[in-house]
Formats: structure tokens, sequence, C-alpha cells
């Protein structure tokens, strides 16, 4: 499903201010229950990567970046996610090679390319299970807003180009719960991409000791070869106007753009159609890796992703808090 319009507008339309009953319900039930649940807490340090918003914000990419970190430090890596989109409840160890994402999801497929992942709806039985790889950090993608266990360290990502939308609770807005209640929760914020709406202005009115790094996606050096060429561009991400909107910064020739849901499966008639205007173009196919991963293979073919990684801005600040979680895991 797509996010409603109302959910992007500044000013509190008639959509969302009919929703608001529930959306006062929503909230202090998700607030009643943070407060009656009693964590489960793991031996093993637990580093969430979450978000404050209904669908995508980034956290994939920066857990993948710091997992990396990590990794090249000596610091044994887990990965849990929910394997969202995925058919399988787990707790399932991915691979990454023979495992589809209509099983496990797409971006626990990312994660399975760089650590050990793990998929689970129950977290608690997640961490149980990746146990079995003996990591020193157990890298959360997503789950801020459960409260069944206790998070050695949390990052709160938010998306640049779309920040908090209306600033209301869902369903009157894209937010799982307010942003002052989940700064309480959080030890560092990294906004990805250019802070549009002055997002970092709005968190340090809301907690002036909120550290705030930067940083942004981009395309991997690998993928700039494609600019030399006319390009037909499709993703089904949370925001794809935020892959077009990379592709137009870093100067591809977009002559036509697509964008679908977040988590979309291409039909074959949906990836013919898309053939067709890049073949009447004279352009390529291309789209996110985290949208191919979802293609059927037999349909890879002919079609390019582009490759990205974070940029961050703040090294100092960076550099502080990745050697702080260096630290957890060498515990």
């Amino acid at each position: 499903m797509k996010p409603p319009e109302f959910w992007k507008q500044r000013n509190s339309g008639a959509g969302a201010l009919c929703l608001l009953p529930l959306s006062l319900g929503y909230s202090f039930a998700s607030f009643f229950l943070q407060k009656l649940i009693k964590p489960w807490r793991s031996n093993t340090p637990v580093i969430c990567v979450g978000n404050a918003v209904v669908g995508g914000a980034g956290k994939t990419p920066v857990a993948l970046s710091l997992g990396k970190y990590l990794i090249d430090h000596g610091i044994r890596v887990s990965y849990l996610s929910r394997g969202y989109g995925g058919t399988k409840g787990g707790p399932y160890n991915i691979d990454a090679f023979s495992d589809n994402p209509i099983m496990v999801g797409d971006e626990a497929l990312l994660l399975a390319k760089v650590a050990p992942t793990w998929i689970s709806k129950n977290k608690i039985s997640g961490i149980k299970a990746s146990l079995i790889n003996k990591p020193n950090l157990i890298l959360m993608d997503d789950g801020l807003q459960n409260h069944s266990i206790y998070k050695t360290f949390s990052i709160l990502v938010v998306d640049g180009y779309s920040g908090f939308g209306n600033g209301m609770v869902f369903p009157s807005g894209p937010l799982r719960e307010p942003v002052t209640r989940v700064l309480k929760r959080v030890n560092v914020v990294v906004i990805i991409g250019r802070d549009r709406f002055g997002i970092k202005g709005q968190l340090l009115k809301m907690d002036q000791s909120v550290e705030i790094l930067n940083a942004d996606i981009v395309p991997l050096p690998a993928a700039m070869n494609l600019k030399d060429k006319p390009i037909v561009a499709f993703s089904g991400i949370g925001c794809p106007e935020k892959f077009f909107l990379t592709l137009d910064e870093f100067g591809f020739e977009t002559i036509f753009k697509k964008g679908f849901p977040d988590h979309h499966y291409y039909s074959i008639k949906e990836l013919s159609k898309l053939r067709k205007q890049a073949e009447k173009s004279g352009a390529i196919l291309v789209t996110t890796e985290k949208d191919w991963v979802r293609l059927p293979n037999e349909q890879k073919k002919g079609i390019n992703y582009i490759e990205t990684t974070l940029n961050w801005k703040d090294q100092d600040a960076l550099a502080s808090i990745l050697k702080n979680l260096v630290k957890l895991g060498e515990r």
C-alpha cells in the first residue's frame, strides 16, 4: 500500500483529523505496553537501528555500514531482522545464495551478504537462536518499538527527504509513536540525505543533548558506469522518489521513472512494460539493489541495479560512536 497523501502534508488535513481518535488510542496503547512489558536482557550486547515512522527511512543501509565497520575491526556480528515481507516466522538463519525474498524478505538477504543473519518475528527467540554464531554484537535492523528486549545501544534513523511527515501518529500520520518519546530511548540520531525540513533543529528543540549525525546514500564507483546511457528507472521502496532524486543528483540521464509500493513483487506483465519502455527509448533498465533481489530470477537479465553505500559526513562523531560499539563487542 502507498501512504496517503495527507501523511506528507506539513499541516493536518481533514483525513488526518478524522483519524485522530484512532491515533490517540494507538499512541496510548503503545505507551501502556511499553510500561507494562519487562524487557529481556541478552548477555550479548544488542545494537538497535530503527526509525519512528511507518515504512523505510534508511535503517538497512545504516545497519550494513555499521556491520562492515565492526567486522573490519575484528568484531563478530550477527544481524537480526523481522524478515518483513517474507513468509517465514523464524527463527531462521538466512542463506544469502539459496533463500528467496518471498520466504525471508528483501532486507534480510542484503544483510546476509555481510554477516550471519537471522529472521524472527519473536525478537527474544531470534536473539537466542543467533547466539549459535557466537557473535560479539547483535545488530538489530528495526525494533525500536519492540519493548520485549533490552537494547544496549539504539540508533534512530530519519529520512531527510520526508522527515516525520505531518508529525502525527498512525493512522493520522506516519509516526509509530511521538518523536519526543522515542528520543528518550535512543543514543544517537542519523539523518539520511539532505535535511529538507530542518529536522535537526526540530530534534534539538525536543532534546538539546541528542547527538545527531548526517549521512548520504551514494552510488558506488562501479554504478557510475551507467551514467553514459539513458535509463528507465523503477523502484518499490518506502519512497521511490528518493531513489530517483539520487539518480538526478549524480547526473544519471533518467528519461522515465516508475514508482511502486514498498516491498513490491513485480509481475512479468509489469516488467514487460518497463522493458518495452526502455527499448522504445534506447535506454537501459535500472533499479535499486533491494528491488533487484525481489525480481524473479528469470527476469533479472538485462536489468541493472545501483549498488550504494553510506557517505558519513560527521567523521569525528562517527568515529567516537564506532569506538564505543567496538568496546561493547570486545567485552
